[in-house]
């Protein structure tokens, strides 16, 4: 989630823009490539931008995560191969009170999971894709001490309403792709409560300086869905550093510096 700037409620001409590196543990299970659990180290690195529209109370951001993870299975006799790439959008709404704020809203997520799996020599790959609505709440509280700040924020999303394609067990992607207008209804899902559960959870401490925001935090996510008998997890829990940037536009000579147009 976006904070610095946007943290204290300044003009929409102020776009944040973030940058950060993960690492942390991962444990997985995909059914339409093993029963058992895999575990390891996943890496992590995402990118976002957000700004205020011309209502100040209101905000957007949007967002790319990638991530990387090589897991084995308890018996360390298979491991999964996992690219996961995360871009969205969305939209929230801002309520301070004195040094809390609040940002209420929801973002939709677009999904894509590849997974290849060791040693399994029918089905060795897995596609995970998916498009989800999340409901979003972020809680902020800012203290000042002389020219040091701090932000202390937690971030918690859930998936509401969605779609996804899982395959029916036992059934290979040549199957599905060259039988994708018959296959349709059988693979792609709408999905809520019933099939989908999770949270993403996200504690950050910002520390802000002029332009910039350095900060450090950590990630909690769990994620479960099922379809046609087949039932999938993640679970992660990981560090994070990061530094947000503020990029502020001036338009018109009056409202631009000696020394810049821009200010970061």
């Amino acid at each position: 989630m976006i904070v610095s700037q946007i943290a204290y409620g300044q003009e929409s001409k102020t776009l944040s823009t973030k940058y950060s590196f993960s690492v942390g543990t991962i444990k997985m299970a995909d059914h339409n490539l093993s029963n058992q659990e895999y575990s390891g180290i996943v890496y992590g690195l995402q990118f976002s931008q957000g700004q205020y529209y011309k209502n100040k109370n209101v905000s957007w951001n949007i967002h790319e995560q990638i991530r990387y993870s090589h897991p084995l299975n308890a018996s360390k006799s298979a491991y999964i191969t996992y690219l996961g790439i995360n871009i969205g959008f969305g939209s929230y709404y801002n309520l301070k009170l004195n040094n809390f704020k609040f940002k209420l809203g929801g973002y939709i997520d677009i999904y894509e999971g590849a997974k290849y799996q060791s040693r399994n020599v029918n089905n060795i790959f897995s596609n995970d894709l998916q498009l989800q609505l999340l409901a979003n709440i972020t809680a902020q509280y800012h203290y000042t001490w002389n020219k040091f700040g701090l932000l202390v924020q937690y971030q918690m999303a859930t998936p509401l309403i969605g779609c996804m394609f899982i395959p029916e067990m036992g059934q290979s992607y040549y199957e599905v792709y060259k039988y994708l207008s018959e296959n349709l209804e059988d693979v792609v899902h709408f999905t809520s409560f019933h099939n989908r559960q999770g949270y993403k959870g996200n504690l950050t401490l910002n520390f802000l300086f002029k332009g910039f925001t350095l900060y450090t935090g950590f990630i909690h996510h769990f994620d479960y869905w099922h379809q046609n008998d087949l039932y999938f997890y993640n679970k992660e829990l990981s560090g994070q550093i990061g530094v947000i940037v503020d990029l502020e536009f001036r338009c018109g000579l009056k409202s631009q510096p000696d020394n810049s147009v821009i200010v970061f």
